[in-house]
This record gives C-alpha cells, structure tokens and sequence, in this order.
C-alpha cells in the first residue's frame, strides 16, 4: 500500500492567530520544489507547522517583524466603537508578554496576543522580538 501526501499551504486546520502574514517570524524545517515546511510560533505557546510558497519568505529583519514584547506594567486600552484606542479605559498587564503587531496609528499599536487578547498598546512599551538573538 502506498500513502501520498499532499502539500497544504497555511492556513490548514490552524487557528486565526496562525494564519502567515507579513511580519510573521517562521523556521523553515525543510524544502521540497517551491514549497518550505515551516515551524510557526502561536504567541508564547504552541506552534503550527505547515507547507508555504518559498517565495513568499524573505530573511529575518527585526525591522521588518512584526512580533514583540510587550513590557510588564505596560496600559492596556480597549477598543472603542470603530477599533481605535480608548484612552479612558485600560487595565495594566502584569507580566511581559508576547504580542503581535496588527496595525500602529501614532504612537499606539493594536497587538494580538495569546488567548484572544486585541488590544492597544503605546508603541515604545513593545520590545524587539529576535529569536536568535540571546
């Protein structure tokens, strides 16, 4: 009996979070014509694997990412009606945290986190995120 094994791209049977978008941070595992098998980190936890046009892949920049780390004690502020910061109301995160950077406006950034955070956030409390940098 043989098995065949079909190249799916991303996003396959992984969550909204993991879904490859520019700035994402990825390990490419291997390489197979113009497909790369990819390791994909969902926020601190987890990761998904999955099969990604090489040509849609450029090197790591820090520059370029969009990941983060979001400072101890930093604000939290809500969204308001249309999805920008509502300055009036934040709770304060206690611990660093692990976020992705989905859109800046001013000095604010509206990061996504683990467990379905969607918050904003001031762009000088998120730390560079580099992976191989110790």
């Amino acid at each position: 009996m043989t098995a065949t094994a079909a190249l799916q791209p991303l996003p396959y049977s992984m969550g909204v979070n993991n879904v490859l978008r520019e700035g994402k941070i990825v390990q490419v595992l291997s390489t197979y014509d113009k497909w790369s098998y990819v390791e994909m980190v969902a926020h601190e936890y987890g990761c998904s694997l999955g099969w990604v046009p090489t040509d849609k892949l450029i090197p790591f920049s820090p520059e370029k990412s969009r990941r983060g780390i979001l400072r101890a004690g930093a604000p939290l502020y809500a969204l308001d009606s249309v999805g920008g910061p509502d300055l009036s109301v934040h709770v304060y995160e206690p611990r660093e945290l692990s976020v992705f950077i989905e859109e800046t406006s001013g000095q604010y950034a509206r990061v996504s986190g683990l467990g379905g955070l969607s918050r904003w956030v001031l762009l000088s409390d998120i730390v560079n995120y580099d992976p191989w940098h110790d």
